[in-house]
């Protein structure tokens, strides 16, 4: 008899254990909690078309001077650095081949005039005349020659950036050691000009005579101004790309060749879906980016390909489209189907 009461006893703490059990279970299942998150919805907007290119300063032109044959230096009058202008003598070279050939010209002349002479009385054939005059004519060019590379002078105005030679050396045609096969190089540089390659896909966008927004790393206060003034007509096939050339005013010399450069081409306007960066998280460990999309009060992760930055919103290439709800502030707490509440502050 003890022992049936005993068991019934133990059934009964066993029914009001599992009971207990289950409402627990059911109270637990009840008590989901929403996250509660800021959203907005996505919208386009138009933004200007600005596309930046990285390029190098160069010089609007460059001069390297040399002789057009071996020859000794007697002088060299400049320097690195001194400013020259067109025309300006250089260097002035070994004059002892010039002295001779004037010599020369000057003795076929004499000897041309006598020989004209005997011509006109029947003294000498023609043929013999005609040799002496193609002698002489092309004593005159040689001449000529060696006056034009006696004195080298500068073809354009500009600044001495090279100077690779002194007084009394020998010129050669072939490289030296400083690896220029030229006694001075001048830059013209109160206009500079930047090379850039230009995705083709602008390629009906870019007109000559466009203005140019420039930054350059040594003056990262000022804007420089310049214009397209080449388009190159090709297509590079590798890259997709064809090259234009800019042209910068530079009459206070502030840039030089080589200082690194950003190029800013206008396109015009855009309208583009842009969201908060807030909004986009990453995926830990891939270049994946995605955004929650919140639908009847769940947050569903939806991947997304983005594009450039404009101040703190980014364009949204793909995976989304205007209009829908996104999470502006709480998405890094959500998991894909998670419940949100959506905050009224």
């Amino acid at each position: 008899m003890k022992n049936v009461k005993l068991s019934a006893i133990l059934c009964g703490l066993t029914l009001v254990t599992l009971i207990g059990c289950t409402e627990e279970a059911e109270t637990k299942k009840v008590e989901v909690k929403s996250e509660i998150v800021a959203v907005a919805k996505a919208k386009k907007e138009i933004v200007p078309n600005y596309v930046s290119y990285n390029g190098t300063i160069q010089a609007f032109k460059v001069n390297n001077i040399a002789s057009a044959s071996p020859s000794r230096i007697d002088n060299i009058f400049i320097e690195v650095g001194d400013n020259v202008k067109e025309g300006d003598i250089i260097a002035e070279m070994d004059k002892s081949q010039l002295l001779q050939h004037e010599l020369q010209v000057e003795s076929l002349g004499t000897d041309l005039a006598r020989l004209e002479e005997l011509y006109k009385t029947g003294g000498v054939p023609e043929q013999q005349l005609e040799q002496l005059r193609t002698q002489h004519n092309v004593a005159n060019k040689m001449l000529a020659y060696l006056k034009d590379n006696a004195s080298l002078t500068t073809p354009i105005s500009g600044v001495v950036t090279g100077r690779y030679y002194d007084n009394g050396d020998m010129f050669s045609m072939t490289p030296n050691a400083s690896g220029t096969s030229c006694i001075a190089q001048v830059m013209q540089i109160d206009r500079v000009k930047i090379r850039v390659n230009v995705s083709e896909e602008y390629f009906t966008d870019i007109k000559m005579g466009m203005n140019i927004k420039i930054n350059a790393d040594s003056y990262p206060d000022t804007v420089f101004e310049g214009k397209i003034s080449l388009i190159f007509p090709l297509i590079d096939a590798a890259t997709h790309s064809f090259t234009v050339e800019i042209t910068i005013p530079n009459k206070d010399l502030r840039l030089r060749p080589g200082m690194y450069t950003n190029t800013n081409i206008n396109f015009g306007e855009r309208n583009i879906i842009l969201l908060q960066d807030m909004s986009i998280q990453k995926q830990i460990g891939s270049n994946e980016k995605f955004v929650f999309v919140v639908e009847d009060g769940i947050a569903k992760r939806r991947a997304v390909k983005t594009g450039k930055v404009y101040d703190n919103t980014i364009e949204i290439i793909s995976g989304i489209e205007a209009g829908e709800v996104i999470v502006t502030k709480g998405a890094g707490r959500l998991i894909d189907g998670d419940k949100v509440e959506i905050s009224t502050k």
